[in-house]
């Protein structure tokens, strides 16, 4: 029996002890030393017939006894075989499982803060908006004339009379038929002028090309065909390209700060939060991190790459021109001919399901139907890159379905086509079953666009939405019933009647969802709507439009006011002169204090002068 199984239960006393080693030198003897383990198999039975007055006896000390002495005929070769048998100092199991809770609970309080994985989100999209205005201001250098000029004074005149004799006004048959020699042509001659760099660049720390002089960078490079910029030898032949009247794209893979981070990234971050020394970018030796320091591993930018795709007109696709040949940049950006900003990963990424997809912001943001970040589509949408290109969708969408249900079960999590039951999360449900495309160990496979969030009926009354009568859960999680969509309907708000706006049993209107806005109502946001309408006496009601979590503690978060529609133009133009009162207060309260302030100026200079 071990020590830790011993528990409370009594030890042998010394004459015990002693009667064991007589009877342990008549056959065997071992011993372990202390703190490993210890047996005795030669207990006598009197020990085990004791009574149970003993158990509560104090522990004893076991006293020291020689060891036996060498036998010439066998046993101990030497002393040193023999280990002492002193003093054995036993740890009771409380002790140990505490120490254990310690430890874990410990190793539990280690956890990537929320703050920190929202500054590093915030982090990432602020380099995607970096990369995209760079690459739209290197689009916009090769899109100049001048640029073009310079790039196609560089191609032999020959060359260029052959190209521009295959551009036959009303025949693009001809342009077809010569657009793969023409390509092969051109793209020979620019080999020759600008040799690829052995080298790789790096980004400068902090810097990208929408920070540096490109444009006078660019011309410089034109001229001596030598820089060590990445971005130079794609613009060049995008410029040359363009000036040929190829319809091209300039690409760039952009690999941004990790969203997934470690717990001594994450300590860091919180570190510099607190510390503003580190902040406005000073010494960090007041910083009060105790994780050991790795300067900037993740912080500094990652190296673009960057290259050009030419539009083939006979096989109707984009072909890269000198793209990397191993792509793992998780963004990729190309901008056309017309400005149009577009995001062409699907095409690159080699398993864009499960490997991109778990570096993107789709990840910890929420998705679009087509499973796309919708804060980066709004990104994109600005420059019309919110729906992929027509010629190019077709592409796209064979290769979704050329792509091959998961052959591993983990592969399932993620995929936006296909999940597994045991995958769903405990809000989830797959409605309806059917149907069934296929199975992995005997389990079922379903679609992913037949997973329906559950919520609970307060969930959806905070969305605009009521659980119709009668409806039984579709599932429940402990005492929390859940409903599918499916299971409610649009909330009847009550209308405004005889001026007086409804509010709930708080006193106030739940405004969630524009759906919940009572009819012959309007809400209006200014912060001093509620004072306004109590001077002109106009019922007004503060719109409740969600809450705040802290630390396990709701609050709730109100914006502006709900009232009548009759009375809004009323409070338009009564907000409006309170704004040009409080502006004016504002002016006037600066005037005092500023004539205050050279009141005392000169009555200082007049003391000092006396």
């Amino acid at each position: 029996m071990s020590f830790s199984s011993l528990g409370n239960k009594r030890l042998a006393s010394d004459d015990d002890v002693t009667d064991d080693c007589a009877a342990s030198k008549r056959q065997h003897v071992k011993a372990i030393d202390s703190g490993s383990r210890v047996s005795n198999s030669n207990s006598n039975s009197d020990h085990e017939n004791d009574d149970d007055d003993d158990d509560d006896d104090q522990f004893e000390d076991v006293p020291d006894m020689a060891p036996p002495q060498p036998q010439s005929h066998g046993g101990y070769a030497s002393d040193d075989s023999m280990p002492e048998l002193g003093t054995v100092e036993l740890t009771i199991g409380d002790d140990a499982s505490s120490s254990n809770k310690k430890s874990a609970a410990g190793r539990s309080r280690a956890t990537v803060s929320a703050r920190a994985r929202a500054v590093r989100r915030h982090q990432h999209m602020t380099e995607l908006i970096t990369h995209v205005l760079s690459i739209r201001i290197l689009h916009q250098i090769c899109m100049q004339q001048g640029s073009q000029a310079l790039a196609l004074s560089l191609v032999p005149r020959e060359l260029v009379d052959i190209i521009w004799s295959h551009m036959v006004p009303g025949k693009p048959q001809i342009r077809r038929e010569w657009a793969a020699s023409d390509l092969r042509d051109l793209l020979f001659v620019f080999g020759n002028l600008v040799k690829p760099r052995r080298t790789r660049s790096r980004v400068p720390a902090g810097r990208c090309p929408g920070c540096l002089p490109v444009e006078d960078d660019y011309f410089r490079f034109v001229e001596t065909r030598v820089s060590d910029k990445p971005w130079h030898r794609p613009m060049l032949l995008a410029g040359m390209l363009r000036a040929m009247s190829f319809e091209t794209r300039l690409c760039v893979g952009v690999t941004p700060s990790p969203l997934r981070m470690t717990v001594g990234e994450a300590a860091e971050i919180d570190a510099a939060l607190r510390n503003v020394d580190i902040l406005i970018g000073k010494t960090a030796s007041t910083s009060t991190s105790t994780s050991r320091k790795r300067p900037g591993r993740s912080l500094l930018p990652r190296a673009p790459s960057y290259w050009v795709e030419v539009f083939d007109a006979v096989d109707s696709k984009w072909v890269g021109l000198e793209s990397p040949s191993k792509m793992t940049h998780p963004y990729i950006i190309a901008v056309d001919d017309h400005g149009r900003t577009l995001d062409v990963t699907r095409k690159y990424a080699s398993d864009f399901t499960h490997t991109t997809l778990a570096q993107r912001l789709e990840s910890v943001s929420p998705k679009t139907e087509r499973g796309i970040c919708t804060w980066w589509i709004r990104l994109l949408s600005r420059w019309g890159g919110d729906q992929d290109d027509e010629r190019e969708s077709h592409e796209l969408q064979q290769q979704a379905i050329a792509t091959a249900m998961p052959r591993r079960i983990a592969d399932f999590a993620r995929n936006p086509h296909y999940v597994l039951e045991r995958h769903l999360r405990q809000n989830e449900i797959i409605r309806p079953r059917d149907p069934i495309v296929g199975r992995i160990r005997g389990e079922p496979v379903f679609l992913r666009e037949n997973v329906h969030t559950l919520r609970s009926q307060l969930s959806w009354q905070r969305r605009g939405r009521t659980v119709k009568q009668g409806e039984m859960p579709s599932k429940a999680i402990g005492e929390t019933r859940l409903f599918g969509e499916w299971q409610t309907t649009k909330t009847m708000v009550p209308p405004v009647v005889d001026g007086k706006v409804p509010r709930n049993e708080y006193g106030r209107v739940d405004l969630f969802v524009q759906s919940m806005l009572p009819p012959g109502s309007a809400h209006v946001t200014s912060v001093h709507a509620k004072r306004v309408c109590g001077v002109l006496g106009i019922d007004a009601a503060d719109a409740l439009v969600g809450f705040s979590y802290r630390r396990g503690a709701a609050t709730p978060t109100l914006l502006g006011v709900v009232v009548p529609e009759e009375s809004l133009e009323l409070l338009n133009d009564a907000l409006q002169n309170d704004e040009l009162f409080q502006q004016e207060k504002a002016r006037e309260a600066a005037e005092a204090r500023c004539v205050s302030n050279w009141r005392r100026l000169l009555k200082a200079l007049r003391v000092r002068a006396q």
